[in-house]
This record gives structure tokens, sequence and C-alpha cells, in this order.
């Protein structure tokens, strides 16, 4: 965990918005987070667009000067009433690059609402939380990755969210930190990530027949589709480059082709090795490895990488004893490009959202019926 002092925004938000104000979050220490809660004037419907899109005002506060500010929106259902006792958490980490900001987009509002859709009931339960993490070029890993871990623990143990249930979303690069913060929340005492949803990976693999540990984007994919622009290989690279916090001279990097240029970080923070899953059951005292939602397209330059995770994850189950890897491994494709299936795709997304929710309604089963054991017990 990053040593710097944190200032951790709170956007407390149901269909009636409530924004409430900053706590101050130390990494360095173990007391719970301090400060005044204020209550934020904005109150918006988000049933109605309009309003939706003037709250961001509210949500977007600028960073203030003396150090960095991190910002987690919490969204809930109306009316849902207290349910203290019996809270899903649902953590969305947004995509772009590890360059761009945008976890209050389309794409988490998209969902989130289709999620209430299918089951308004057990969505009623749910805590929907938006981590806004810090961006490359300002910042590198694993400051990202820190900031998601920050969350998670804050959320978990000090609000006390995800007794029924600790899920994570994670979009292209966000779906890439949802990798890592699953695999360090097992050695994290007090917290157990139940299920990840891996979307279209942001993902450079290790080099092949190099005598240093380097990591790329060039795989099959990235070459088949370099002529793509959502998202624009360049661009990816430039990304890759940014968040590592490497550089090459302008003459050098024309003359690198597309793909090659390495890394000697590795951003999935050891996500791709079997070894370090296998490593964390054993050494946090989980109860299981965590149900694996992923998802690669068609089309998309990023799509080696996802295909590569999922014969990870499966060795790391088959290695786990799992005979049947498929239970806890649900793997979908879009032809729609990187992130087309929002867009292009409906029937496959809202298949997606039901794997999803099919899985979180699993999760709180097996959780509450543990809680009623340990109480019978206590009884």
């Amino acid at each position: 965990m990053a040593t710097v002092q944190f200032r951790l925004r709170l956007s407390q938000c149901t269909s009636k918005l409530r924004c409430i104000g900053f706590a101050d979050l130390s990494s360095d220490t173990s007391s719970p987070p301090l400060g005044t809660m204020v209550i934020c004037p904005t109150k918006v419907d988000l049933d109605n667009e309009d309003d939706v899109a003037s709250s961001l005002a509210c949500m977007e506060r600028g960073r203030p000067d003396g150090g960095p500010e991190m910002e987690v929106t919490l969204l809930t259902k109306k009316n849902s009433g207290s349910v203290k006792d019996d809270n899903i958490l649902l953590m969305y980490l947004h995509g772009g690059g590890f360059t761009v900001r945008g976890g209050k987009n389309m794409l988490s509002h998209q969902i989130f609402t289709e999620m209430l859709k299918q089951d308004d009931k057990l969505m009623g339960r749910a805590t929907f939380a938006i981590v806004e993490y810090r961006l490359a070029p300002l910042s590198h890993y694993p400051d990202a990755t820190n900031d998601s871990m920050l969350a998670l623990e804050y959320l978990v143990k000090t609000k006390g969210l995800g007794n029924s249930g600790v899920h994570i979303i994670g979009q292209s690069a966000g779906a890439t930190l949802a990798m890592e913060v699953t695999l360090k929340s097992m050695s994290v005492d007090g917290l157990s990530v139940d299920s990840f949803l891996v979307d279209e990976p942001m993902i450079p693999l290790p080099r092949k027949n190099s005598n240093n540990n380097t990591w790329a984007f060039d795989s099959d994919s990235f070459r088949r589709y370099a002529w793509t622009s959502m998202p624009s290989t360049r661009w990816l690279e430039w990304s890759l480059m940014a968040y590592s916090g490497i550089s090459f001279s302008e003459l050098e990097e024309s003359t690198i082709p597309i793909g090659m240029i390495e890394t000697p970080v590795d951003i999935t923070g050891g996500a791709l090795s079997p070894e370090k899953w296998t490593q964390a059951v054993e050494e946090g005292g989980v109860p299981g490895l965590p149900h694996l939602l992923l998802v690669t397209a068609l089309g998309d330059p990023l799509r080696s990488g996802g295909q590569y995770f999922k014969q990870v994850y499966e060795q790391v189950l088959m290695a786990a004893g799992e005979t049947k890897p498929e239970s806890k491994l649900s793997y979908m494709e879009a032809v729609s490009g990187h992130a087309g299936l929002y867009i292009f795709e409906p029937a496959l997304f809202k298949r997606l959202m039901t794997v999803f929710l099919d899985k979180i309604r699993s999760v709180r089963r097996q959780r509450r019926f543990r809680e009623d054991q340990l109480q019978n017990l206590n009884e």
C-alpha cells in the first residue's frame, strides 16, 4: 500500500441523489477514517437523464492541492431501506487505459440499471461503488492498484459493506485492475472477493525468448486487429508506457513495430502467474477461489490477453482440485469489438448481467446460510 495521505470522498447516492463529503484516510495507519460528512445540495432523480447529467458537477469537484484525493461514488436503489446486515457490495473499476478518467459513465450506469431491471429486490440490498483511481502519466503503477485496494478495504472493513457478497466489475484497464485486486485481496485478512467480472482486460503478455522479465502487447489479436481505432493500438502502447513510467525518444519510438514496446513492469501484479493465485489461496486461508466471469471480443486487439488469462485461471482451478473448472469460470465472447457489446449486442449484454446476477444470488445464499449457522451455534 502507498504511504501517502489520501482524502477519500464518498458520494452516497440513491435515486434521489445524496452526495456525502470527505473522510480522511491514511494507508499507513490502522485507525479508521475520520472527518466530517457534509450533504451536497444537489438532489437528482436517476430516471431523468438531464438531472443525472447536471448532478455530475456535484460529484466531480476538482482535486484539492496538498495531496492526492480519491473519489468513490456509492449508488443504492431508491427507498432500499436499511440492509446493513444483508448488504451486497459491487465495486466498479472503469476503463480508459489507466490514462482516462470516467467511472461515472454510461457503461457503469448501464450495468447498474440493467441489474435493477432484472432483479429489483436483490439489488435493493446492493451498494454499487464507483472508484476513481489515480491515472497516468501523473501517476504510475501500482498507484491505481493501491487506490482500488484502499477503497475495497475501506468499504468492507470500515463501512461494513459486502457481508452478503463482494463482487468486482472491471472494464478494459479496470478489468486488469479487477484481476490484481481480487488476487491481492485474498491475502488481506477480512477481505474476501466472491466473484470478479473481467471485461476485455488490457493485458500485456510475458515476452517469449526474452532474457529479461518484460511484457508487451504483441499477440495474435494485437497484430490482426492493428488497424482498429477502438481502442487504437498506438494509444494502448502509449498508455502502457505512461502507466509503467517508461519512455523512449521520439526517434527510437518511431522505429519500434506495433506491439513490440516492452515494459519491465508487470501491470497485472502477478495475476498472470498461476503460482501467485495458488500461493494466495494457501497463505490467505480463503475458502476457495472466486468465480471469474470473463468477456473477450472479436475485433479487439486485446482479445489474446483475455484468452491468456482464461488459460491461467483454468490452470489455477485445476491445481486447486476443481474437477469442473466451468463451475468457477464463465466465459463469453462479443463480436462487435472492444466495448461494443454495450451498444451493438443488447441480448449478449443482458445475458452477461443474468449470469452475473445468478452468481451474486448464489453467493448471498451461501453467506446467509453460514451466518444463520453461526447464529444458531452462538444461541
